[in-house]
């Protein structure tokens, strides 16, 4: 009767072994299941000098928040970024405009310009041709007219004569 006592005390220390073996075991699964590890919580990652740092050993990505910020971010800055790129193409067009204007404008000043010279140069043609004109008609009316009276010997002579 002893050995039956020793045995069933052994047997029910090895059941009690084996069902506390098998809680730890199923408190362990639990805990790995349920734990941050495994879980991969992001907020074992926030460092303690700030929630604006990780620590990078535990930091696992980045949560749903974060992205969809800098998504917004992103689409914010797309969009910022084509309209300036717009505003830059219409400025662009502008500046076009204006040099398409300006060199007509000095085409036509040039043309302009180009029409007084040859306006200028015909008109001094004419007054060169008046005054040729006039200059041959003096000289002909001096040979003609007022030169008429050829000295003579006698008035040369008349010249040096006295020694004073």
């Amino acid at each position: 009767m002893m050995k039956y006592v020793i045995y069933r005390e052994t047997e029910e220390r090895r059941a009690l072994k084996k069902r506390q073996e098998e809680y730890d075991n199923f408190a362990e699964m639990a805990n790995m299941i349920t734990s941050d590890l495994l879980t991969e919580n992001p907020d074992q990652a926030i460092s303690q000098f700030g929630p604006h740092r990780v620590v990078p050993d535990r930091w696992k990505g980045m949560n749903e928040d974060q992205l969809r910020r800098i998504r917004e971010e992103q689409q914010k800055q797309a969009e910022e970024k084509k309209r300036r790129d717009e505003e830059e193409q219409q400025r662009e067009s502008e500046w076009n405009q204006r040099r398409i204007a300006e060199a007509k404008a000095g085409m036509i000043v040039e043309k302009q310009i180009e029409r007084e010279r040859r306006a200028n140069e015909h008109n001094l043609y004419n007054d060169n041709q008046r005054l040729s004109n006039e200059q041959r008609n003096l000289k002909a009316y001096l040979d003609r007219v007022v030169y008429t009276n050829q000295p003579t010997a006698a008035y040369f002579t008349q010249f040096n004569s006295s020694s004073r």
